[in-house]
């Protein structure tokens, strides 16, 4: 099912990464147009100029639970939807170079966890809405994107 582009569950956890760049616009399987950002303070300035809030996705190159969320929860058509509504910004931690050093330093001094993945919602002046963890249930993804959400 894999080659024509259908989910293989969690098999998917075992696939290798997909390339990054420092701003990521892809198609979404849901036609939502899909931008990611690498860098916070970037972050921050479009999220005050657009009133949002920015949702910080902390992963891994090698992290098997971050493909599960990106390819079984991130492509869901509701979560796309919600997660179109932030500023997003994708920080990889688990790699022994810069810029991933300070990004897990970045982690580790603002939010007290150095664990991948770890998804938390701020708004522009850095104040913490909500955070999770691995969390594959997609109503309960629902939940933490809502609380974001409704924080404006």
């Amino acid at each position: 099912t894999g080659f024509s582009g259908k989910s293989m569950g969690t098999l998917e956890a075992f696939l290798p990464a997909p390339e990054e760049v420092a701003v990521a616009t892809v198609a979404a399987p849901t036609g939502i147009q899909d931008v990611w950002l690498d860098n916070i303070e970037e972050a921050k300035a479009k999220a005050a100029a657009e009133n949002k809030v920015i949702f910080l996705d902390f992963t891994g190159k090698h992290c098997p639970n971050c493909r599960l969320m990106e390819r079984n929860v991130f492509t869901n058509p509701e979560v796309a939807s919600k997660l179109s509504e932030f500023v997003k910004v994708k920080l990889i931690t688990d790699l022994r170079e810069e810029p991933y050093i300070s990004n897990k330093q970045y982690q580790l001094d603002n939010f007290k966890s150095v664990a991948i993945p770890f998804y938390v919602l701020v708004r522009p002046d850095g104040t913490v809405i909500n955070s999770v963890g691995y969390t594959p249930d997609v109503n309960k993804y629902l939940e933490f994107l809502n609380s974001g959400l409704n924080s404006k």
